[in-house]
């Protein structure tokens, strides 16, 4: 099941690769027994830095190539393992990015980044 944080998560504008990386993350996560969560995506704000030609979600353009997604439901014994296989069978095109780990808003980031 994938579901979103809240009603103010956009998925519009969002690229193909992100479908592909959240398809693929939902089945790791279902493996573990959790729903995956989108927790940010192409809502406005949502670019981290202020410099157009490095954009994580939000692109020039206005698509959206990465998301962020939920860990703390998932069991801590199984992150890493979850974590490396997403980036396995993702591919070198994606980073997959342990966001704030030692923090109450760890996530994971996930970019198409060829």
């Amino acid at each position: 099941m994938i579901r979103l944080k809240s009603t103010d998560i956009s998925l519009d504008k969002t690229h193909p690769t992100v479908w592909y990386a959240v398809s693929v993350a939902a089945r790791v996560w279902e493996e573990l027994g959790q729903d995956l969560v989108i927790t940010a995506a192409n809502e406005a704000g949502h670019t981290t830095n202020p410099d157009p030609t490095k954009q994580f979600h939000r692109l020039p353009d206005g698509s959206c190539r990465a998301v962020d997604l939920r860990i703390w439901n998932l069991p801590r014994n199984t992150l890493a393992g979850a974590v490396e296989t997403l980036r396995t069978v993702l591919g070198p095109d994606y980073d997959v990015i342990h966001e704030h780990p030692d923090q109450a808003g760890a996530h994971l980031h996930v970019e198409f980044d060829p």
